[in-house]
C-alpha cells in the first residue's frame, strides 16, 4: 500500500493530477472499467442507482432518499461532498461514515488499477465510494454530483433515476454565467428511457430540451410533478402516467421542500415509497448537519447553515422572514470567489449586528475587511458591524452579546453562522457539534 494513513493518501492525491478540477470523464471511466465498478460492474449485483445534481439542496435530497430507504430496511450507500469535519463523511453506508480502514483499502485498489492514469482528488473519492458500495452489496446507491453534472465524475454511471434540485448562478467559470447553460450542464445526468425529476419551480428551457433530446422521462412543474407547503403540510402531486396520479401529504420538513419532495416522488417512481406512517415519521425527523442546523448554547439558539451562494442566501432569508421576530446576530465568512454582494442583499436587513471573522489558513476566504466594505452600504447605520482576527473571538463576542440580550432566557435570541462550508465547519468545531 502506498500510504498507511488516510491523511497521507489525501495529501498525495492533491498533487497527483495537474488540475484540482478537470472536467472530463475519460480517465475516471477507464479506471472504473478496470475495477468493474462502472455501470455494468455495479449492476452485476441487484442495485438501484440515483444521481442528484443541482445548485443547492443536493445534500438534503441525498439525506431524504437515504432516510426514506433506511426506514424500509434497505441498505443504502451515499456519496456526498464536501465534508464538514472528516473526509469519511463523503462515503456513507447505512448512515454511517466509511471507516479509515475501508477507505484505505479502496484507495489501494484504485491505485493498483489506474496504471499511469492520473486522477483528481474528487475522482479518487468517487471511485472509492463506488468500490465500497459494491463491496458492501448495497441495495441502493445515491450519488451527489460535485460540480455541474454532464462532466462530473459521478456521471460515468447510468442511474435508474436522476434529480435536479435547483438551478441558479454559481461556479460560472465552469458552468456558464446564465441559467440556461447551467441547466444544460446539470441535465447532462439524464439518460434515455429513465425518469428524471426537476424540482426547480422556474426551470430553464434547457432542462426539458435536453430531456427531449436524450429521451429521458421528465417530471417537472410543467409535466407531472408539483409540490407546495400549505398550513404546515407539504403537498405533492405526481402524475406517474396518463392514468395514475399520486397525491401525497406529509408534514413540512426542516430541509428544503424541493429536495424532500423530489426524494418522495423519486421513490414513488421507483416503486419504493414507504408506507404512510413510516413516510410521515421519517419526513418529520429529517435533518442534515450544516443545513438549517439548530443547536442550543446556553440561552442562545445557534443556526448553522452553509448558505454559500445567492440562491441559498435568498432561501435562508425567506425562512428568517417567516419566523417570529427575535434578536438575531450574523456570524458570516464567505469565499472571495462568490458573488458576495448578491449573497448579502437579501440578508442585510435581518440582523441586529454582523460579526465577521478571519478564517485562518483559508486562502479562498474574503477578508473580514473586504466583506465589511461590501456589506456596510447595505446596512442601516445603527446595525453593528465588527471584524475579528480569528473565528473564536467572533463567536465568543456574538454569544456574549446575545446572552445579555436574552435577559437570562426571558427573550429568545438567535445566532446565524453561515457563508461557506468552511465557516460552518469552524462553528461546529468551536461548539463541539458532531455531524
Amino acid at each position: 500500500m502506498r500510504y498507511e494513513t488516510l491523511d497521507g493518501w489525501l495529501q498525495w492525491q492533491q498533487t497527483l493530477h495537474p488540475k484540482a478540477i478537470d472536467m472530463s470523464l475519460n480517465r475516471i471511466a477507464a479506471v472504473a472499467s478496470n475495477m468493474s465498478i462502472d455501470t455494468a460492474g455495479l449492476k452485476s449485483q441487484p442495485v438501484q442507482i440515483v444521481t442528484i445534481a443541482g445548485t443547492n439542496g443536493k445534500g438534503s435530497c441525498v439525506k431524504s432518499f437515504e432516510s426514506l430507504l433506511l426506514a424500509q430496511g434497505k441498505t443504502v450507500g451515499c456519496f456526498t461532498s464536501p465534508h464538514l469535519l472528516r473526509y469519511n463523511e463523503r462515503i456513507r453506508i447505512n448512515n454511517a461514515s466509511a471507516t479509515d480502514s475501508d477507505i484505505l483499502s479502496a484507495f489501494a485498489a484504485i491505485d493498483n488499477a489506474r496504471g499511469d492514469i492520473s486522477l483528481t482528488y474528487f475522482e479518487f473519492s468517487t471511485l472509492a465510494a463506488l468500490y465500497l458500495f459494491k463491496e458492501h452489496k448495497v441495495d441502493f446507491i445515491v450519488l451527489e454530483v460535485g460540480l455541474g453534472g454532464r462532466l462530473d465524475s459521478t456521471n460515468i454511471i447510468d442511474a435508474d433515476l436522476c434529480v435536479v434540485t435547483s438551478i441558479d448562478i454559481d461556479h460560472v467559470q465552469w458552468l456558464g454565467d446564465n441559467r440556461e447553460s447551467i441547466g444544460r450542464e446539470k441535465a447532462g445526468i439524464f439518460r434515455a428511457n429513465t425518469p428524471a425529476i426537476c424540482a426547480d419551480c422556474d426551470p430553464p428551457q434547457s432542462i426539458s430540451a435536453y430531456a427531449d433530446q436524450c429521451g429521458a422521462r421528465l417530471y417537472d412543474c410543467f409535466s407531472g410533478f408539483r409540490y407546495a407547503v400549505n398550513d404546515g403540510i407539504l403537498q405533492i402531486s405526481l402524475q406517474k402516467d396518463a392514468s395514475d396520479t399520486l397525491e401525497i401529504s406529509v408534514p413540512a420538513p426542516n430541509l428544503p421542500i424541493g429536495s424532500v419532495a423530489s426524494a418522495i416522488a423519486g421513490l414513488a417512481l421507483l416503486g419504493q415509497l414507504p408506507a404512510e406512517p413510516a413516510l410521515v415519521q421519517t419526513v418529520q425527523n429529517l435533518q442534515l448537519a450544516g443545513r438549517n442546523h439548530r443547536v442550543q448554547i446556553g440561552n442562545v439558539t445557534v443556526i448553522l447553515d452553509v448558505a454559500h451562494n445567492p440562491a441559498a442566501a435568498r432561501s435562508m432569508a425567506s425562512r428568517i422572514e417567516k419566523s417570529p421576530k427575535v434578536a438575531r446576530l450574523a456570524l458570516c465568512a464567505a469565499m472571495a470567489d462568490k458573488d458576495l454582494a448578491e449573497i448579502f442583499q437579501p440578508l442585510a436587513g435581518l440582523f441586529l449586528g454582523w460579526f465577521l471573522p478571519t478564517l485562518e489558513d483559508n486562502s479562498r476566504a474574503s477578508t473580514p475587511e473586504n466583506t465589511a466594505t461590501l456589506l456596510r452600504p447595505k446596512l442601516d447605520p445603527q446595525v453593528e458591524l465588527v471584524v475579528f482576527n480569528d473565528f473564536k473571538s467572533s463567536l465568543d463576542s456574538a454569544l456574549s452579546k446575545l446572552e445579555h440580550l436574552s435577559d437570562n432566557g426571558t427573550n429568545p435570541v438567535e445566532l446565524y453562522i453561515f457563508g461557506s462550508f468552511y465557516t460552518v465547519e469552524a462553528g461546529m468545531r468551536a461548539l463541539n457539534v458532531e455531524v
